[in-house]
């Protein structure tokens, strides 16, 4: 990339997914064995590297959550009597704390895509949160309003979070209900009470599948707004450090 096209890249306020994905094909797609291996162990390969890595696992973190919708969506019965081939209510825990797990990590994986494009160097620990904070250079503006809503995002989930991971299980009071119609069978004398007590089993679980799947769904809609904001971010920083180190890169290509 020669350095008019950088100046471009910078003057055109690019977005800064955009200006990474350029940058990474430029210098990597390309590469092979012994030359990969060299450029990845330069600072610009090492950096370009890590940020790959982060948004990586950013994107199969929200693809997973996406899955966790379609799969509760699955047992949408709509009026459909129940099927009890499986126990459907198993599967919706499963999916719903799949989503639980899932959705409190992007304000992990933020903080690391955070610390390598601005190469704070923390390392990762209960007080990372602070300490980057702390380090970013006002110069780029008040991240303090962004992380806010990264924040809001994450703090309803993490009792949920809390509550698993200390009981292994989340507690809901249809989901048990659902748990009893499917293990335990329960007959009713008249035919007119059995069909009221599977309509009404129908209804628990069409309207709890519509809970879970509208709360993962709100949450990939928030997730993704403050994860624009987050990008819009660090473009800048982006930019003014791969200026640094392709500057840094070349002249050593020279020696």
């Amino acid at each position: 990339m020669t350095n008019g096209e950088f100046a471009k890249m910078k003057a055109a306020d690019t977005q800064f997914l955009e200006a990474f994905y350029k940058m990474f094909a430029h210098y990597y797609v390309k590469l092979k064995d012994e030359t990969f291996t060299n450029f990845r162990k330069t600072p610009l390969g090492d950096y370009l590297w890590k940020i790959q890595n982060v948004i990586s696992e950013i994107d199969q973190n929200l693809e997973d959550i996406k899955f966790a919708e379609e799969m509760l969506l699955a047992y949408d019965p709509n009026d459909k009597p129940l099927s009890k081939k499986g126990n459907a209510a198993q599967a919706i825990r499963y999916h719903y704390e799949n989503y639980i797990l899932r959705a409190t990590k992007i304000k992990d994986h933020s903080l690391s895509l955070i610390n390598e494009v601005m190469r704070l160097q923390l390392r990762k620990s209960p007080n990372m949160e602070n300490q980057l904070i702390k380090h970013l250079d006002p110069a780029y503006g008040d991240f303090s309003v962004v992380w806010g809503y990264m924040k809001q995002l994450t703090d309803h989930i993490k009792p949920y979070r809390n509550y698993l991971a200390h009981n292994g299980t989340v507690q809901h009071k249809d989901l048990s209900l659902l748990n009893t119609h499917y293990t335990i069978d329960i007959m009713h004398k008249s035919p007119v009470d059995q069909f009221r007590f599977d309509a009404g089993m129908t209804s628990v679980q069409r309207e709890l599948v519509e809970k879970f799947a509208n709360q993962v769904n709100v949450y990939l809609i928030n997730s993704d707004q403050v994860l624009k904001m987050i990008y819009l971010y660090l473009a800048k920083p982006f930019l003014d450090n791969m200026e640094i180190l392709t500057l840094a890169y070349k002249q050593t290509q020279k020696l």
